[in-house]
């Protein structure tokens, strides 16, 4: 017993210092990423690539508030993921995706809705995701794609943001009927974070 005690001991001890930087009162979070200038109040959850040279920046929300996210807190239904992207190529978020799907043998369109066009796609033996593509890309591209199955849970939303950038966010699939509150909210809390 005491041989165990000894041999997890370090363990333990790291595992506690872990714990305790993870729950200790963090700064604000300054950094340059795409060309422009950002500022994340220490409330939020801030995850980069990179310290010196970001190429992405993720964080946490809460629904409908857009407050700091918990990410401690599990099975959250108004927990929403973000990242943000730079991008090295202009043009269209959506447009590889879409001409992907739109040649797949076993890509189905099902229509559009809401200025989206809708497709099917089978991804797994007994799975399909959707995606659903905006049609008028003159101020954003945008594409949002879920798994057709009750037992995922989510969706995610691709989209233009600024300018060399892209938007990634995940929200609850019982979310939906709020999306474009939620796409307007995300967009307004994440360039909050822009200080130029």
């Amino acid at each position: 017993m005491i041989v165990i005690l000894l041999v997890l001991s370090p363990v333990i001890v790291f595992l506690g210092w872990v714990a305790w930087k993870v729950n200790q009162p963090q700064e604000d979070r300054y950094f340059t990423l795409a060309g422009r200038q950002w500022m994340v109040p220490k409330t939020y959850l801030v995850i980069l690539d990179s310290a010196k040279n970001p190429g992405y920046f993720e964080t946490l929300f809460e629904y409908p508030d857009m407050f700091p996210g918990n990410p401690n807190v599990f099975g959250n239904d108004n927990r929403i993921s973000v990242s943000v992207r730079s991008r090295t190529k202009a043009g269209s978020v959506s447009q590889f995706t879409f001409e992907r799907i739109k040649k797949l043998p076993n890509s189905v369109f099902l229509g559009e809705e809401n200025g989206f066009d809708i497709y099917r796609s089978r991804f797994a033996e007994y799975s399909y995701k959707i995606y659903w593509f905006k049609q008028d890309e003159s101020e954003y591209s945008m594409y949002v794609s879920y798994v057709d199955d009750p037992t995922f849970l989510a969706y995610t939303v691709f989209r233009s943001f600024e300018d060399g950038m892209r938007l990634e966010y995940t929200a609850q699939k019982n979310r939906m009927d709020d999306f474009y509150q939620i796409d307007r909210k995300v967009v307004e809390r994440v360039r909050s974070f822009i200080q130029d």
